[in-house]
């Protein structure tokens, strides 16, 4: 409701067919949000200005994010990318919590340089977040 309270023009996209279908659509920029599960079918020939990320990268398991970072990287190629991620490990000895830290995050996106890191104020995240924007290099 946010976005389009905001004017933008937002898709939700639960199944393949509806992914392929926003795609298509040519004629205005749109805000497309997609399940894990479709991210696969994102290739170079879309134009995809921004990839965001809130909160979820870092709790990925390193095999499920370096597939999700090295798309964004090599296949997808937007312009910019939006990571707002833990910047510190919370339980750095915890066997079953674990994060990887925005640092380990943005190195995988070799393509790209952060131009800005902001300090959010996500509740609950004990302000270990940022939020880094980095842009592809030319």
């Amino acid at each position: 409701m946010f976005l389009r309270a905001n004017g933008l023009n937002v898709r939700l996209c639960l199944s393949q067919k509806d992914l392929i279908e926003a795609l298509k659509d040519e004629n205005q920029e749109q805000v497309i949000l997609i399940t894990t599960d479709l991210f696969k079918y994102i290739g170079k020939k879309e134009r995809i200005s921004f990839v965001f990320n809130s909160r979820s990268f870092s709790e990925m398991s390193r095999p499920t994010l370096t597939s999700y970072l090295e798309r964004i990287n090599l296949i997808i190629s937007p312009n910019t990318v939006f990571s707002e991620n833990a910047e510190e490990i919370l339980f750095p000895n915890s066997e079953r919590h674990l994060e990887i830290t925005q640092k380990e995050l943005t190195s995988v996106l070799s393509n790209y340089e952060c131009v800005d890191t902001i300090k959010t104020e996500f509740m609950g995240g004990a302000n270990r977040y940022t939020l880094k924007i980095l842009n592809r290099l030319n």
